[in-house]
């Protein structure tokens, strides 16, 4: 028979479990519907330093401060958006100067390649076929015509699925607007009436739970800022080099390339590679084998220099081991897929903030001992 205090613990660890549950529940159908404010509130959260600074120093009524706020931080992206644009631009232009050429290059050398490779391996492969059985024969060409069945029918799918995914793109763009301008709309009115809504959120909620929010809120707040900054020490310390990497090299556009490839570091867990790797691929075989040995080498560079500094400034900044951002990033994925990896940095920050301000410890304590 189990004793009396195990099972009173069994049934507080299934009343925390269920809670845990339904609150998650609870939040993903509250983010599904409402998510335009959810994003607007943590904005707000994030703004509200500047508009408090801004009517503090200035005197000014708290509505104006907050559209003062928002209107300099959205002149702020537009003006960005609009340099990476026209950086984007000059180098499509730089493609579309340079492509077909090289394309012509890498066409000649595909060709030079199957005659001097392929077709001899080809012949003797037909000599061999020539004398097989018939039913050998026979056995070769359905394996072949199946073979050739699944690519095309591989292929016909891939160009389904990247003109649904276009199509879907395309038809999203208004749906995207919208949604933008209730952001917008949500970020000025909770940002106005920030400190009503804080008023009243403490006449409703008791103090301690209050208590334990905010420091909650403080702390996973501060740990977010300290893992972007990490983030951006990285990608500029990356940036740096490979502009440097590529004007060593006397590679055309290096600023614009620098810049398009650092905005790509921000992928998680693919960055640098997934511009890099391309770009080495195509070199080999256009045959510049220069210039594909000089960009691994910028590339290994590059990756080393992320790898050594990485694992100490997040620990630094937020004290967590980049080896549980990766089992998260991988558990993720396998839960929610492509979006999972964007969202396991902000679990494992959540989940470090909750030890860290002894919620977890709370937890423990209340299940263990049955003590509030």
């Amino acid at each position: 028979m189990i004793p009396q205090h195990v099972m009173a613990r069994i049934i507080r660890l299934f009343y925390v479990a269920l809670l845990v549950f339904l609150s998650i529940i609870f939040l993903s159908i509250l983010i599904r519907y409402t998510y335009p404010f959810v994003i607007a509130f943590i904005i707000a959260l994030l703004l509200n330093p500047l508009v408090t600074f801004i009517e503090q120093k200035w005197h000014l009524h708290r509505t104006l401060a907050s559209l003062l706020t928002l209107s300099i931080i959205a002149t702020l992206l537009i003006t960005f958006v609009m340099i990476c644009m026209l950086e984007s631009l000059q180098a499509l232009l730089f493609l579309a100067k340079y492509i077909p050429a090289h394309f012509q290059e890498f066409l000649h050398y595909l060709q030079v390649w199957i005659d001097s490779t392929v077709l001899p391996i080809y012949e003797r492969l037909l000599l061999r076929y020539e004398h097989l059985q018939s039913a050998q024969q026979t056995t070769i060409l359905k394996q072949l015509q199946q073979t050739i069945s699944n690519i095309a029918a591989n292929g016909s799918a891939i160009l389904e699925d990247f003109f649904i995914t276009a199509t879907k793109f395309i038809r999203g763009l208004p749906n995207l607007l919208s949604v933008s301008f209730f952001i917008l709309l949500g970020t000025f009115f909770i940002s106005k009436d920030w400190y009503k809504l804080q008023r009243r959120y403490h006449k409703i909620i008791p103090d301690k739970f209050q208590n334990k929010m905010t420091s909650v809120t403080k702390t996973f707040k501060l740990t977010l800022i300290r893992y972007f900054k990490a983030q951006l020490i990285l990608t500029l310390i990356s940036t740096t080099l490979i502009f440097i990497g590529l004007l060593v090299i006397n590679v055309e556009y290096s600023f614009t390339l620098a810049l398009l490839i650092g905005i790509v570091d921000f992928i998680p867990y693919l960055g640098t590679g997934l511009f890099f790797i391309p770009w080495i691929v195509y070199q080999f075989f256009n045959g510049n084998f220069d210039l594909t040995i000089q960009l691994c080498a910028l590339y290994m560079i590059v990756i080393i220099q992320r790898q050594l500094m990485e694992p100490k400034l997040l620990a630094s900044h937020i004290g967590v081991n980049p080896l549980w951002m990766l089992i998260a990033a991988f558990a993720s994925y396998q839960l929610i897929g492509l979006f999972g990896v964007f969202v396991a940095p902000v679990i494992v920050m959540f989940m470090q903030t909750l030890s860290q301000t002894g919620i977890l410890h709370y937890l423990w304590h209340f299940i263990y001992e049955g003590k509030d």
